[in-house]
């Protein structure tokens, strides 16, 4: 069998305490080919104590998607994974995500997280559907599983705990910088699921465990339509699937109803 190399980012605003405990986890994985990318303002990446190698970005925008673009760019392995900074990785985490791309179809991959109490779970399986809604999905045993979802919906994974092959990402440009905050992972598994026919696999064995939950992400604050400007989108539209996509006109945080209105128009036959 293929022996994958992994590409570990990490994206940090203004939390450098959260991002230094998340890099020591990732140090401590069991893992044999792997890296780390660590996209943080210029003030958390100075101050943090890392010993072993990695590679640092300076980015200090309230823009996620943005943010996690760069991370790409500077990823050498054959799948990409995506932890906050908030969030602690099991030393197995990589391992177990490696063994969802043993099959060739799969191009995405996702598990469980934790609590922080370390026994409940905060997110297990879920799917999206075409108005951005998510619903459960009921999956039985420990085993990588394909679940099955109803048509037109597509498998959800927490940008906590997910990853990607790196070739795949690129080929779809990655993720929108239009959507700054909040659906930037729903956005990408909705293209994945429409354009690439990907096959999303959970995993029950995978676990991220989030320690501490933080009231306000970093990428929320000061994401409003008067100060986040639209991004122009700088790769080729995805229309050799049959479906054109809109995207979103700034990076706000819509509550509620208003999310699912502007996830409406965001997608269209």
């Amino acid at each position: 069998m293929t022996v994958l190399s992994a590409t570990a980012i990490v994206v940090s605003r203004h939390r450098p305490e959260l991002l230094q405990r998340c890099l020591r986890a990732l140090g401590q994985q069991l893992f044999d080919s792997y890296e780390v990318v660590v996209v943080a303002d210029f003030e958390s990446l100075k101050s943090l104590e890392i010993d072993y190698p990695y590679k640092a970005i300076a980015f200090d925008e309230a823009n996620i998607s943005r943010a996690r673009n760069l991370g790409i760019e500077q990823a050498a392995g054959d799948f990409v994974a995506f932890i906050d900074d908030d969030a602690v990785a099991e030393p197995t985490w990589l391992h177990h995500l490696a063994l969802g791309f043993a099959l060739p179809e799969v191009n995405a991959v996702g598990g469980y997280v934790r609590s922080r109490n370390g026994f409940s779970f905060q997110w297990k399986a879920n799917c999206i559907t075409p108005l951005g809604f998510s619903e459960p999905l009921e999956i039985a045993g420990v085993e990588p599983t394909v679940p099955p979802i109803p048509q037109g919906c597509a498998v959800k994974t927490e940008g906590t705990n997910c990853a990607f092959r790196r070739e795949i990402l690129s080929n779809i440009g990655g993720f929108d910088e239009n959507i700054a905050f909040f659906h930037d992972e729903t956005d990408l598994n909705m293209r994945l699921h429409r354009c690439i026919t990907a096959t999303p696999l959970l995993l029950n064995a995978v676990l991220a465990v989030r320690p501490k939950r933080c009231i306000r992400s970093a990428f929320r604050m000061d994401t409003s339509c008067g100060n986040i400007p639209p991004r122009a989108i700088t790769k080729p539209p995805l229309l050799k699937c049959g479906y054109s996509r809109k995207t979103v006109c700034c990076g706000s945080w819509f509550p509620g109803s208003w999310s699912r209105a502007m996830w409406r128009v965001c997608w269209q036959r």
